[in-house]
């Protein structure tokens, strides 16, 4: 175990203390913190593993090895709508669907089409503790680009209508869960003629970080559209929502940063 992942154990048990009215002074014990250290002296840290990002350009392939079947729309939308939102997996993949019990996925009333765009509202997400929902505007993309959010979801709704109460995202069989995403990504790799090695549901994230510097737009806004802020959630429309439409279109029209560049762009990014 990685002395990060020793401490967030650590974490979880103290909350569990303190929610139940335990003693939870223990936790306080500086020598937990210096085992921990020597454990990591001793053990050395793990490598992380490589994972490489799904650029706007490798994301065109992808959707081109995905067919026109009822899974293959709900792929393309999935991937579309992840890459332009800068979605982390676990907010658009499920690994259940119950209509009886409280749900916070996405589900199909959770789009609104405005002048043109979507708007896309998250129920809940890693930096929306409160489950307040966080509404991303989604702008279209410049007409025949493949990776065009509202396109793609048009295409997935025309055709295949749903009650509001629907997944946003499904399949014919099974939860349209995140080993479905990253096995769908790594076929249409293969199936495009790339190494799908290095590359997981995270990487649609990343990708869209490392395109959206290729297409000029400055860090602040970045962290901004990806949400890298606890304190951004609430400013989408409150702070400029016409600049966000337009960086959002830009996300789709500007050239692939070189791949050399990747790992000072993603730390440049990410950086504090």
């Amino acid at each position: 175990t990685k002395a990060k992942t020793t401490k967030q154990y650590l974490q979880g048990l103290r909350s569990y203390h303190t929610d139940m009215g335990y003693d939870a002074t223990a936790f306080d014990d500086p020598r937990i913190e210096r085992i921990i250290r020597g454990g990591k002296r001793y053990y050395g840290d793990v490598d992380k593993r490589d994972r490489f990002p799904i650029t706007r350009e490798i994301l065109v392939r992808i959707l081109q090895q995905l067919p026109d079947t009822y899974d293959g729309v709900n792929n393309k939308a999935a991937l579309c709508v992840g890459f332009s939102a800068f979605l982390r997996a676990g907010e658009f993949t499920y690994d259940k669907w119950e209509e009886s019990s409280p749900n916070f996925s996405l589900t199909r009333s959770s789009v609104t089409f405005e002048n043109g765009n979507i708007i896309l509202t998250l129920p809940t997400s890693k930096t929306d503790y409160f489950r307040k929902g966080v509404r991303i505007p989604l702008a279209a993309a410049p007409p025949g680009s493949p990776t065009c959010p509202v396109a793609a979801v048009q295409t997935l709704f025309d055709p295949f209508p749903a009650i509001p109460s629907a997944p946003l995202f499904a399949r014919t069989f099974g939860p349209f869960s995140r080993d479905h995403l990253i096995k769908t990504i790594r076929k249409a790799l293969l199936d495009a003629g790339l190494n799908p090695t290095g590359f997981s549901g995270h990487s649609l994230r990343r990708g869209a970080a490392v395109s959206a510097v290729a297409a000029g737009i400055p860090r602040d806004e970045i962290k901004l559209l990806g949400r890298w802020k606890s304190d951004a959630v609430d400013i989408y429309f409150e702070h400029q929502p016409k600049t966000i439409l337009q960086h959002s279109k830009s996300l789709h029209s500007s050239p692939l940063v070189p791949p050399a560049d990747v790992p000072g762009i993603l730390a440049a990014i990410t950086a504090g």
